[in-house]
């Protein structure tokens, strides 16, 4: 049944209902169409539950909507056959629904509280300019006729059913034979020698073409680039500066009351730090004169500098310093959260663009790194030849002696080891002793 379960879940029909499903169960939850359907024309009863044609009716006309959405389909009207299908569907999704349900709860799935905020802090509903808002929160539940409470309720009901069906859909099965197999072949180990032609030793046997380093100068100039970099000036506002100054200042405020304080003032002038570098878009010192408060300097970094622990360089800085509004056109950047509690406005001081190096400061750079390819491919060639004769007397070690390589040995090597010995466990190595 299971597997029939997840066949069945493939196809575009199937993709059309878990669609049509998702926007069903997701947002408001299948509970209002259960709990508010009037007991009137019965079309199923499951477990003791009943389903009503209304309620049928309403997940129908879902998926019906979600179907003309997705199709090419531009009319109202759709194939008669389909139409059958989805109700067919509509009714079988509040079966599936009631039995995931039941089987849920008997099961002992729960759902914590932190998964059920996160779930609906993380719905687009509810959200303004990517993050969660209350306000709009209470405003949507207050248009679709919920209390904080219901929809809480149905929200987990939805979040308990999708560990059923995520569970049924992504099962796999294995019978005992392949499992043993399986293990046999993950825990098996090997007894290898090998031995390592390091490239080091034809170093000197390279001989590179005239002009070689700077044809490949030439030819690959994207490789000799400097990476572009930029350094910003930036007006810094930090909660626990606010904190301190409050606490020296009134001394006999009580922790809560400071830190009150404390934020009152931090939220007052983030929005004027926002305001007065919109204001003075092409320039940081009047807002630093206004707020008093001194302007800071970066170092200079790149696109993709590494980040190294320092808040400052976070990725959202970085983004805003190499926007276009900001090193384009020099305008002062919009207030950037570095953390909570700590912000700043930011422009860039020193842009220094990429540029191509000189011949002349990468060539040896250039001759080492061609020089270690071609001694690569040498060594490469010499245990090819090595590897041929071996082939043909496994037993003579008397080539790796005249070659002056030492064979190593590797004992009870296992198959999660690094690359170069994994390549012991292909199935075609020769092998003159007993696999364990």
């Amino acid at each position: 049944m299971l597997q029939q379960i997840r066949e069945r879940s493939q196809g575009w029909l199937a993709w059309i209902l878990a669609i049509g499903l998702s926007l069903l169960f997701g947002l408001w939850g299948i509970q209002y169409y259960l709990n508010r359907g009037a007991k009137t024309g019965l079309a199923a009863k499951v477990n003791g539950d009943f389903i009503t044609r209304a309620e049928v009716a309403t997940v129908y006309d879902h998926l019906r909507r979600e179907y003309l959405l997705q199709s090419s389909n531009t009319g109202s009207k759709i194939d008669p056959a389909l139409n059958t299908r989805l109700k067919q569907a509509a009714l079988q999704q509040l079966i599936q629904f009631h039995v995931l349900n039941r089987a849920a709860q008997k099961e002992g799935f729960r759902v914590s509280p932190i998964l059920l905020s996160e779930s609906i802090r993380n719905l687009p509903a509810f959200q303004e300019n990517g993050q969660f808002s209350n306000q709009k929160f209470q405003y949507v539940l207050s248009r679709i006729g919920y209390s904080e409470t219901d929809f809480l309720n149905e929200q987990e009901a939805t979040l308990l059913i999708n560990q059923i069906q995520a569970g049924i859909v992504g099962s796999n099965f294995i019978v005992p034979q392949e499992v043993n197999g399986l293990l046999g072949l993950l825990e098996q180990q090997r007894d290898i020698q090998y031995v390592i032609i390091p490239k080091q030793r034809f170093i000197n046997a390279v001989q590179l073409l005239p002009n070689a380093e700077k044809q490949y100068f030439e030819h690959h100039p994207e490789l000799f680039k400097t990476p572009e970099q930029v350094s910003i000036d930036y007006i810094e506002l930090s909660l626990d500066n606010l904190l301190a100054t409050e606490k020296a200042t009134h001394p006999q405020l009580s922790e809560i009351l400071a830190k009150q304080n404390a934020e009152k003032q931090f939220a007052q002038l983030s929005t004027r730090l926002a305001d007065l570098a919109y204001s003075n878009s092409d320039s940081l010192q009047p807002v630093a004169t206004e707020l008093n408060i001194m302007i800071k300097h970066s170092k200079l970094f790149t696109r993709d500098q590494k980040i190294d622990n320092d808040p400052l360089l976070n990725n959202k800085t970085i983004q805003t310093a190499f926007s276009n509004d900001v090193l384009e056109h020099h305008y002062n950047s919009d207030v950037i959260q570095l953390a909570p509690g700590r912000v700043i406005v930011l422009r860039v001081s020193q842009h220094i663009p990429s540029a191509i190096k000189s011949f002349e400061e990468v060539q040896a750079s250039i001759h080492n790194d061609l020089s270690t390819a071609e001694a690569s491919k040498l060594a490469e060639k010499s245990g090819t030849q090595l590897c041929a004769t071996l082939k043909l007397h496994p037993n003579d070690m008397s080539v790796l002696t005249e070659a002056n390589l030492k064979p190593d040995t590797k004992l009870k090597l296992q198959r999660n080891t690094p690359f170069a010995y994994q390549k012991a466990f292909r199935p075609t190595l020769h092998c003159r002793h007993k696999l364990t």
